[in-house]
């Protein structure tokens, strides 16, 4: 299946193999900084790369209660602080 990936307001047709990559890179950069980040965010086919972060977990996972509740897949690194 193909799905659109949005990156810096760019938009491309990605196969999903790609776009799981492309999110595999993407947090383990995230892990290697040890920030607290919403870094994608999806709906339907569409995927875009956003690079949201926060000072707490706690203030990201009322971002990500949010997302959810528009009907966003929401993907994140969490590190706790």
């Amino acid at each position: 299946m193909m799905k659109i990936l949005s990156v810096n307001g760019h938009s491309y047709q990605a196969s999903e193999k790609i776009v799981e990559n492309t999110l595999s890179i993407v947090v383990g950069a995230c892990k290697q900084r040890k920030s607290n980040m919403i870094y994608a965010i999806q709906k339907k086919n569409h995927v875009d790369m956003v690079q949201l972060k926060y000072d707490t977990k706690e203030s990201m996972e009322i971002e990500v209660q949010k997302y959810r509740k528009d009907g966003f897949k929401v993907f994140r690194c969490s590190f706790g602080v």
